[in-house]
Order: C-alpha cells, then structure tokens, then sequence
C-alpha cells in the first residue's frame, strides 16, 4: 500500500488552496497473494534486464512515469493478466474542502438511515461550491479550522451567505440551511455558556505520530475508504489479511488509530462509497515498511504515483498525452467494470469523472 500527492494537512496556515501545486492525492492498495508477488518479483527482474535498471534500483513512480511509461504499462498488464485485485482511492483536495463545508455547515447528516436524495443533494452543493465559490471561501474555512473564534465562523458564514444568494432553487435551500446552522451554532453557545462553539462545525481533526493536530488530511480519508472496501472484498473476514504501507513516520499512528476507530458505529454512514462496507467486526493487521525492501510496496507506488500525475495532467492542467498514458489508465480502472469494490474511487468533482466516465465507458 502506497500514496501519491500527500502534502500533509490541506488546512494549512499558508491557506493555500493550490496545495503547493498538488491538486490530486492517491492511495492505492494491491491485493497480493504470496505466490503472485513470487511471480510479480520473478517478472520485474526481467524487466530490469531488458530496461537496463540496476537490480538494487527502486521503483518509483516520479522516476518512470515521464522517461519509461512503458515499464508502468508492462507491470499493468501483469497486474490485470494475473487477475490481482486493487483498490484505490484518487481525491480532489479543493473537493475535500467543500464536502467538508457542506456536511459541517450547510446540510449535515441528522439521522443514521437517510434517503439516497439527501447525498445527491450534498453532492450537488459541494460541486457547486467546488468549481464556482471564490478563494476565499476556502480560505475562510481553513481560518475557522485553525482560529475557531466567534468571528472565524462568522466571516466564512458571510462568504457563503453571499455565494449562494442567487434566486436558483439550490441557492435558497443551501442559505436557509445555513440561517439554521446559524441558530444551531448560537443555541449551543448558549447552551454550554462558551464564546465560540466553532470547533463543533468543523471536522473532527486527527493527530499525527508526534501527537500534533492535523485537521484534514487526505491520507486519512482514502485510508477509511480503501478499509470498507476491503471489509466488503474480503466478506468481513479481515484478521488473516495483512496489509503492509510503505513507512510514513509522520502518520503510521494517525493510520493505527484509523484502523481501531472504524470499528466504531459512527462511521458506518461517513460516506457513500460505491461498494464498501464500514461495519467491520474485525480489522487486518497493519505493517509499515521501507519501500526499498518491498516489490510489493514499490508496485503500489507506482499505481498511485501514475493516478495522481495521469489525473492532475489531463483532467486539470489538461495536457495532450501520448496514447500510452491512456491505455495504463484504461488497464488500472479495469476492475471498476465489474461492480464489485476493486477498482479505482474517484472522489472528484462531478464535471471531473464525468470526463473520466465517459472517455473510458466507466
């Protein structure tokens, strides 16, 4: 298991919302047994040789994926040939921002078993929020995150108030849900007699292996996600899978916690992940280990470094790419076509996969 394009908390004080040029995070997670990861190592060997790679070289996504594209594409059709089952999670961290806005602030889940409509309304606001508020709205938020005053909370109510003052019906229902929020916010003020109550409407935030509060990071999420897709693969039945991520010393105990916390009821309904199941009875076992020594490690780098720079190329930046590109992408969302949990989650703003969906027949 691996990660592309993590630039730690997206809530960050220099309120960047370009995330130093990283729009696109992600996780990817690939299912070997231990007879194909014998086989895969057997195979890369090979094609070190035919590539002229020195043996002891690691693979490493940022190093092929523009010189040697091919390599990529040879260990996809391994991948796809030899029926190995991935997982992978590709988010929009501008995206993540605004799903938070609206599930924090404008329409918030208010009971365990709501109605299908209730997220595609959600859905719908934070695409809106996404590809048309103003910087500052994003900038706003972040300042709440970190400040959470009184008057934090306020300025970014004032943005959105006027962000969706328009006469369409989605403005008017997101602003009356907001004139609610308002007065949720200040009853519970009044309630617990506090000056703010601003840390209420945000995120519950995460902390990282050093103990410091980190308020949304991408890694957590993909992490949650790839865990409930698993549970729905595996039928419940995780305590014999061993699941082994590439050493992150800044957030191997933020991921543990992860693991444990998923356990508990609340998450079951986090989000609407297409084939997941966040009831877990049990949980696998999570290792972290240097992608020097691990092939395994090394291929997930690969998938998740290539996700993340074939997405943010085309999709954003939009540059023309050789058909090469193309042909990996269609090899590693292969899986998505057998509406099963394998396959590539695409967290992305609705104009985004629609592009995605319809180029590639998703």
């Amino acid at each position: 298991m691996d990660e592309s394009g993590n630039t730690g908390d997206i809530i960050n004080r220099k309120k960047d919302v370009n995330f130093s040029n990283q729009p696109i995070f992600a996780h990817s997670c690939i299912g070997f047994s231990t007879e194909s990861l014998r086989k895969i190592e057997a195979f890369i060997k090979v094609l070190k040789r035919n590539f002229d790679i020195p043996d002891e070289q690691e693979l490493k996504s940022e190093d092929f994926y523009f010189k040697n594209p091919k390599l990529i594409m040879l260990i996809s059709l391994f991948l796809v040939d030899h029926n190995i089952p991935i997982i992978c999670e590709v988010t929009d961290k501008k995206h993540n921002i605004a799903i938070a806005i609206v599930q924090n602030l404008i329409f918030p889940q208010s009971e365990e078993n709501e109605r299908q409509e209730a997220n595609v309304i959600r859905s719908m606001i934070a695409e809106r929020i996404t590809e048309h508020a103003p910087e500052e709205c994003f900038k706003r938020y972040m300042a709440m995150c970190q400040l959470r005053t009184d008057k934090s909370f306020y300025d970014l109510i004032d943005v959105l108030k006027v962000f969706f003052s328009g006469s369409d019906p989605q403005d008017i229902f997101a602003l009356k849900m907001i004139e609610m929020t308002i007065d949720d916010y200040e009853e519970f003020k009044k309630e617990n007699n506090i000056e703010s109550a601003a840390k209420y409407f945000m995120m519950l935030p995460d902390f990282d292996s050093s103990g410091n509060e980190v308020k949304m990071l991408p890694l957590v999420y993909s992490f949650y996600n790839i865990a409930a897709r698993l549970n729905k693969h595996h039928k419940k039945n995780l305590k014999n899978i061993k699941v082994i991520h590439d050493t992150t010393y800044e957030y191997s105990k933020t991921l543990k916690y992860c693991l444990t916390n998923i356990l508990k009821s609340e998450l079951k309904n986090k989000d609407s992940v297409p084939n997941s199941d966040y009831e877990l009875k049990e949980t696998f076992e999570l290792y972290f280990e240097d992608s020097k020594n691990s092939i395994g490690i090394q291929v997930a780098d690969l998938v998740a470094g290539f996700l993340q720079r074939y997405i943010n190329g085309t999709l954003y930046k939009q540059i023309k790419v050789e058909n090469i590109y193309h042909g990996i992408f269609e090899l590693l969302i292969k899986q998505n076509q057998l509406n099963n949990p394998l396959g590539v989650n695409f967290v992305l703003p609705e104009t985004k996969r629609y592009w995605l969906f319809h180029k590639f027949d998703l």
